[in-house]
């Protein structure tokens, strides 16, 4: 999981917004910035929030938005998908790391950007409960479990959201909580 100083200003945490109707990036938008500290209830975030292009941000929080050890900031924008980023902050960030810790932070790095909205098409075969997407990236067979696809496409699925309950990642077959209707060849989904 990614980290922030505790307690410290001039600090940055990048997002992508998408847009919840077809998949593409929000541009132009007016952001609102939660944060929940440790657990507590959300309040607006102090930090604020500036677009740096197709559809990416960068929020830089105050002080007092990670004035805790487990920080959850939501983004939220009018037709865009909500983005929640999760951190833990440590009171100094090393300045001095060994090889070992390279290799953690780049792991731990590429694990925040996997885990961020992946958009995608339905191939071969979907039905209410399952589908085939060969470009869906073949982490392991637990990487998708538990997160939310939204299809974005086709009269019948078109903003339907099902919790994924199991993946096979040498197929890029997706199972998911039972949809009212199948979704077509070729349409869009997002997996949040």
């Amino acid at each position: 999981m990614p980290a922030l100083q505790k307690n410290t200003g001039s600090q940055y945490v990048y997002f992508v917004l998408i847009r919840a109707s077809d998949g593409t990036a929000v541009t132009g938008a007016t952001v609102t910035a939660r944060v929940s500290i440790d657990g507590a209830a959300q309040g607006a975030a102090g930090g604020s929030v500036t677009e740096l292009g197709n559809g990416q941000y960068v929020f830089a929080p105050t002080a007092a938005d990670v004035n805790g050890t487990f920080i959850g900031f939501l983004f939220t924008a009018t037709g865009a998908i909500p983005v929640n980023v999760n951190m833990i902050t440590q009171t100094a960030i090393p300045s001095r790391v060994d090889v070992h810790s390279v290799q953690a932070i780049d792991a731990a790095a590429w694990a925040g950007v996997l885990q961020s909205v992946y958009k995608g098409t339905v191939g071969t075969g979907p039905t209410t409960t399952t589908i085939v997407d060969t470009g869906l990236p073949d982490i392991d067979d637990t990487w998708w479990v538990g997160r939310i696809i939204i299809f974005l496409s086709s009269a019948g699925t078109a903003y339907q959201a099902s919790k994924i309950t199991a993946s096979v990642a040498s197929t890029h077959t997706l199972t998911f909580d039972t949809l009212t209707r199948a979704p077509s060849v070729g349409d869009k989904y997002v997996i949040v």
